[in-house]
């Protein structure tokens, strides 16, 4: 089971490429690009200094979300692999969750990054105290479901509705994590506890 430390870097990690961005709008408005950076986009040809800062936002993006799949990976790999908390169970019914599960993510990684001027001090703060405020509340309510990083990590999330394997028709709504794109009905799985209501599910075959 995951705790609340690891949920909270989870998010972190999905919010990593927007605070890069943050702090890349600080430094360049701010003019803090060290020196040496600066000669080295002077020496391509045709580089521009919107097309410098496109550079430096591709940069950051690519090497946050790196970051981000390595250890969600290593992360869901540890889960695959624990042996507590485990049970089996079988799958009544399951789809894919709808958008809106997503949107609030969504709004709140676009609406700062396009609206949100961070040129001085105190407005960097404010922004990233914003989203330390925002990751705050997705831990407490344990909505690891809607972090885009298992998409990212090839993993698939399914709402789905469960019941034990000893005949119990007691069912419960749970959101899965699976690295399956289709999940058989006929099979049992195993199910590894997360967080919440959200499980990491492996087929018994």
């Amino acid at each position: 089971m995951w705790s609340k430390k690891e949920q909270f870097l989870l998010w972190i990690l999905a919010y990593l490429p927007l605070m890069g961005i943050f702090l890349l709008k600080f430094a360049l408005e701010n003019k803090l690009i060290p020196s040496s950076l600066q000669v080295i986009w002077g020496k391509i040809p045709h580089t521009s200094e919107k097309v410098t800062e496109l550079i430096y936002a591709i940069i950051i993006v690519v090497l946050g979300s790196l970051l981000g799949i390595l250890i969600t990976r290593g992360a869901l790999k540890k889960a695959k692999n624990s042996t507590s908390s485990i049970s089996e169970v079988y799958i009544k019914r399951y789809a894919k969750p709808r958008a809106e599960h997503y949107s609030f993510f969504l709004i709140t990684m676009l609406l700062p990054l396009f609206s949100l001027d961070v040129k001085s001090v105190t407005n960097l703060s404010g922004g990233l105290l914003i989203l330390g405020i925002i990751i705050l509340i997705y831990v407490k309510t344990d909505s690891i479901s809607t972090n885009p990083l298992f998409f990212v990590t090839g993993r698939n999330v399914f709402q789905a509705e469960i019941t034990n394997t000893s005949g119990s028709e007691n069912r419960r709504k749970v959101f899965l994590i699976s690295e399956d794109e289709f999940l058989d009905l006929n099979d049992k799985f195993i199910l590894q506890h997360l967080v919440g209501d959200v499980y990491y599910i492996v087929s018994r075959r």
